[in-house]
């Protein structure tokens, strides 16, 4: 049974499998950013509420786990950066880089940084599912281009254009919805 399936059935299981892959890299993050101990306690815990609430409501559309990996660690960026600034500390991201998207395509990293969690999973999901399987393999899973053909049938040479498209439809989509800032 997948990880998204045993959250559906709120099987205790999968939020030991999510403390496991996760609290260390989110502790990190944290401690790195101004943050305590406590804080790390506390931030975890909203991160998986919001999750199941997600889950749970439909908010989140499940497509695979790596993309529910990814997810799970974007609530909890975006929750300890409104925690920083509801202690009306200045915001100094740290250490970003590596946990949870890659930064290759500036537009697609300065999206999801002023995106709401949500906005972006709703834009993100009127994708097609080839797309959404792309970009997942891509900014969530980090795979190479390689790793992605065979994974969706293209060849290695048509790959990157593949990429572009994804990313402009994303583009797109955003435009067309406005984010909120």
């Amino acid at each position: 049974m997948d990880l998204y399936q045993t959250l559906l059935n709120n099987n205790e299981s999968a939020y030991q499998d999510i403390y496991k892959a996760h609290y260390a890299a989110i502790k990190q993050y944290v401690l790195k950013n101004s943050g305590s101990e406590d804080d790390v306690k506390d931030l975890f815990q909203e991160g998986i509420i919001a999750l199941w609430d997600n889950i749970h409501s439909e908010k989140y559309k499940h497509t695979n786990d790596s993309m529910l990996h990814g997810y799970f660690r974007t609530i909890c960026k975006y929750k300890w950066m409104e925690a920083l600034r509801s202690k009306k500390k200045s915001i100094v991201i740290n250490g970003d880089a590596g946990f949870d998207i890659q930064n290759d395509d500036t537009m697609l990293n300065n999206m999801i940084k002023r995106e709401e969690i949500n906005e972006f999973t709703s834009i993100f999901l009127m994708l097609s599912d080839k797309c959404r399987q792309i970009l997942s393999l891509f900014y969530y899973d980090k795979k190479s281009m390689k790793e992605i053909g065979l994974a969706t049938g293209y060849e290695i040479s048509s790959m990157r254009n593949e990429k572009y498209k994804c990313i402009e439809k994303l583009r797109t989509l955003c435009l067309v919805r406005p984010v909120r800032g």
